[in-house]
């Protein structure tokens, strides 16, 4: 009996192969017509990686730290103006003091803005990536269970498809990417509803009105603040767990197939997640502020990262059924 996996010549009655351990009892021929739906899902799943696994550029978040650095010297040109009043005139000082503030305010927005469209990415390619390789679990499941043809491979195989069948699941949860760019721009919208009711307060010269809108620009930049926080802890605990979800299903379904005939190179190494620990990233952002960028950078970092490594093992799974 021949073993499709490495082609050696098996005495008749084996269930195993005597030269590399595949089955080669009611094995299926890796040509069987059984076999093309679970491999045309395969293959479709994986002609959708470049479309749905878009890889973000990483050095968006460094635009936002130039951005930053213009904020700080519009900053530092509005407190010298503040100091200069003696020697500038009224009209000038309030010249000066306007485009330092209107220079701050408009670097700002268009920061948030941009972090708003990175976390609208961000989530949007998360959804399709978990979608994409669910249908590519799936068909993985299916060529196993196809492949198993007889009583005596099934029960050889019963473990393993138990245990691949159990990684099927992604464990991402789908969310909505436009509602979580709207909670992230929400300081963006509050500095800009706060400048409006200003205007509004100092042309009715009502001290509580100016207030309002002071507190109304402190709400909503809470509320992104919040949402933004909250953002990066699903982020990073479901990528984390996708990716040893993905680990697991990748070194069990590759054992799988190739005891059923179809042979997975065997120097997979799957990347180890990194390190990352959620409460210290947060203590950091908020005794030093500046962290948060390095924190975006990780978010768009890591699962490019998995995406690229994952890629390597799908070619693995197409050279093992056949392109």
């Amino acid at each position: 009996m021949r073993c499709e996996s490495c082609g050696h010549e098996n005495l008749h009655g084996g269930i195993y192969c005597e030269n590399c351990g595949a089955i080669v009892a009611g094995q299926a021929r890796p040509d069987d017509p059984v076999l093309n739906g679970p491999k045309e899902t395969i293959r479709s799943a994986v002609s959708e990686r470049e479309q749905l696994d878009r890889m973000l550029p990483p050095w968006i978040v460094w635009v936002n730290v130039l951005l930053s650095f213009g904020a700080a010297i519009g900053t530092v040109a509005y407190v010298f103006s503040a100091f200069s009043y003696e020697s500038l005139d009224l009209e000038e000082y309030w010249r000066s003091m306007a485009t330092a503030y209107a220079m701050v305010f408009c670097i700002s927005i268009v920061s948030q803005l941009i972090f708003a469209t990175i976390s609208y990415y961000l989530i949007d390619r998360h959804n399709d990536h978990a979608a994409r390789e669910g249908r590519l679990k799936n068909g993985i499941i299916r060529l196993a269970q196809a492949a198993a043809t007889s009583p005596e491979s099934q029960s050889a195989v019963t473990r393993e498809l138990q245990s691949i069948s159990l990684y099927e699941s992604s464990g991402t949860r789908t969310r909505s990417p436009a509602l979580w760019a709207f909670l992230i721009a929400t300081p963006a919208i509050g500095a800009l509803l706060s400048l409006v009711l200003m205007v509004i307060a100092l042309e009715n010269f009502s001290v509580s009105a100016f207030l309002g809108a002071i507190g109304t620009g402190s709400l909503l930049g809470l509320v992104g603040f919040v949402a933004t926080i909250y953002m990066f802890y699903f982020l990073m605990k479901e990528e984390n767990a996708h990716e040893n979800s993905w680990t697991g299903f990748l070194l069990d379904s590759s054992r799988v197939l190739t005891r059923l005939g179809f042979p997975i190179a065997r120097n997979l190494a799957p990347r180890s997640p990194p390190d990352r620990s959620f409460a210290l990233y947060l203590v950091l952002t908020i005794f030093t502020g500046i962290f948060v960028y390095y924190w975006w950078y990780t978010l768009i970092k890591d699962p490019n990262d998995h995406y690229k490594d994952q890629w390597m093992a799908e070619d693995s799974i197409l050279r093992a059924i056949g392109r």
